[in-house]
Parts: C-alpha cells; sequence; structure tokens
C-alpha cells in the first residue's frame, strides 16, 4: 500500500511515464554505499522517468525543464525519500500496475 503522501506524485507519474519494461535493480548509491532501486543503465529513480527531468534523480521542481505540473518540492522530496527506502523491484507494481488481461 502507498502512503498519502506519496500519492501526488504517483497519479503524476501514471498519467505521463508508461509503465517500464522491465523492474528496476538494486544499485549502490554513489553516497553512503546504499542499495537503491534505480531503472536501467542510466541508473534513473522513477522521477527521473519523467518528460523534462533534467536529472536521473531529481528531488526538486529546479531539476526539470518542463515543471511537473502542480507538484510541490515538498511532494517530489517526500516521494524520493518513500522510494529509496523501498528494496523490493515489485513495489513499481504499486506505482505502475500491470495490466489485467
Amino acid at each position: 500500500m502507498l502512503p498519502r503522501n506519496v500519492m501526488p506524485v504517483v497519479n503524476h507519474l501514471r498519467e505521463r511515464v508508461k509503465r517500464p519494461k522491465r523492474y528496476p535493480t538494486l544499485k549502490k548509491e554513489f553516497v553512503g554505499g546504499n542499495q537503491v532501486l534505480r531503472f536501467g543503465r542510466s541508473n534513473k529513480c522513477p522521477l527521473g522517468l519523467l518528460p523534462g527531468a533534467t536529472n536521473t534523480i531529481p528531488v526538486c521542481r529546479q531539476d526539470f525543464r518542463i515543471p511537473p505540473g502542480d507538484l510541490t518540492d515538498k511532494q517530489l522530496f517526500n516521494f524520493y525519500g518513500w522510494w529509496d527506502r523501498q528494496r523490493d523491484p515489485e513495489v513499481m507494481d504499486l506505482i505502475w500496475p500491470k495490466e489485467v488481461k
């Protein structure tokens, strides 16, 4: 279940980013050495998949060429903090549910 404070960003992602074809993988963070989930060779977090992101790991509105709608810095930071605490790649299914056939 997704925390309420990340839902504005989750809804924004669902509207603007297609479900990635592959699950993210755990990769070692550059600072601190923690394991974090990232997509593909570009090491993007979900926010980095948004159109207009100028950073693979954007954490505020200034990290986008195209402002991410009406999302606030606090909402972006809340999502970023929540995402980086996740360790199970299948958490992606909470953001982009699998289509039922």
